[in-house]
C-alpha cells in the first residue's frame, strides 16, 4: 500500500513535466512542417518546451533554409523564440496567442538575377494564402498544413541584424543593425490600433518576413544598386507592411521601375545575358 502509494505521489509530481516534454515534441515537429510547408523551404526547430503553468511556450535555434537558387545556407536564424498563449485554446479552432517574441534574429538577404530570397520566400507565402498568381490549395488537404487559425496581440522583433550576402551587387558581406520591430496589428488594416484578426500561419509568416523586408529598404543603407532591388521587393511584395516600420508606399512609380530595370540590366550584362534582356522588352 505504501508504495501504490508513493507510486501515485511521484505520477501526480512528474505528470505536468512528461506533459510539456511530450507536448515539446510535437510542437517542434508542428512548427517545422507548418514552416516548411507555408515558406517552401525547410524548417528547422531544435527543441520546443511548454510551460503548463506559464502557458509559454520556448522555441530553441529556428533555422529557414534560403530557397532554390541561393547560395547561403540559410535565411533566417532566430536563437530563441517565446510565446505566451492561452493553454484551453490549443485545442480550439483558434489560438490565442498574447505575444510572440523574436530575440535577435539574423537575416541573411540575397539577390540574384531574379531578386531577393526574401523576394521568394514571400512569392511562396503569397500562393499558400490566396494572395499569388496560383489559387492557394485548401489547407487540410495538404501535408504540413493546418487549418487552425491564430489570434495574436503583438509579435516583437528584437535588434534583429541583417546580413547582406556577397553577390553580383556586392563584392563583399556586409551586416547591418535595425531597430527592434512591434507588430500588433496582426492581419489588420493598420486603421486600428490593436485591431488584430484571425490569421492563418503563413498569413503570419508573411506579415514577420514582410516587415523585415520593408524595415531593410526603409532604413536606406543597403547600396544604391541593391537599394534598388529591395525597393523592387517590397513593391510587389511588402507594400502593406510599411505600416510596421512607420513608412508608406503607394502604387510603384517610373523611377522605381526604372531604377529596377536598370540594376536587373546591369546584372544581365554581367552574365552575358543582353540578348535574352531584348527579348523581354
Amino acid at each position: 500500500m505504501k508504495k501504490l502509494i508513493i507510486l501515485i505521489v511521484v505520477v501526480i509530481v512528474l505528470s505536468p513535466f512528461v506533459i510539456s516534454w511530450l507536448a515539446g515534441g510535437v510542437l517542434q515537429k508542428g512548427v517545422e512542417k507548418g514552416g516548411t510547408w507555408a515558406l517552401g523551404s525547410q524548417t528547422e526547430l531544435s527543441s520546443a518546451s511548454l510551460s503548463l503553468l506559464r502557458g509559454q511556450v520556448t522555441m530553441e535555434e529556428l533555422n529557414i533554409r534560403n530557397p532554390e537558387g541561393f547560395k547561403a545556407d540559410s535565411a533566417l536564424e532566430v536563437g530563441s523564440i517565446d510565446v505566451k498563449t492561452a493553454l484551453g485554446s490549443l485545442m480550439s479552432d483558434t489560438i490565442e496567442i498574447e505575444y510572440i517574441d523574436i530575440a535577435e534574429p539574423l537575416i541573411t538577404l540575397e539577390v540574384n538575377t531574379g531578386g531577393s530570397n526574401f523576394g521568394a520566400l514571400m512569392d511562396h507565402l503569397k500562393s499558400r494564402t490566396g494572395g499569388g498568381e496560383e489559387e492557394a490549395k485548401p489547407a487540410e488537404k495538404e501535408e504540413g498544413a493546418s487549418s487552425k487559425k491564430l489570434r495574436i496581440g503583438r509579435v516583437t522583433i528584437t535588434s534583429p541584424k541583417v546580413r547582406l550576402a556577397q553577390s553580383l551587387l556586392l563584392k563583399t558581406e556586409q551586416t547591418i543593425s535595425l531597430p527592434t520591430l512591434e507588430l500588433t496589428d496582426i492581419g489588420g488594416s493598420g486603421e486600428e490600433k490593436g485591431a488584430s484578426r484571425d490569421v492563418t500561419l503563413p498569413q503570419l509568416l508573411e506579415e514577420i518576413l514582410g516587415t523585415i523586408l520593408a524595415a531593410v529598404s526603409r532604413s536606406g543603407l543597403a547600396p544604391p544598386d541593391l537599394q534598388g532591388i529591395l525597393d523592387g521587393e517590397v513593391a510587389k511584395n511588402a507594400a502593406k507592411f510599411l505600416k510596421n516600420v512607420g513608412g508608406r508606399i503607394g502604387e510603384v512609380g517610373t523611377e522605381v521601375k526604372g531604377a529596377v530595370k536598370g540594376v536587373k540590366d546591369k546584372i544581365g550584362g554581367l552574365l552575358g545575358g543582353d540578348e535574352e534582356g531584348k527579348k523581354d522588352e
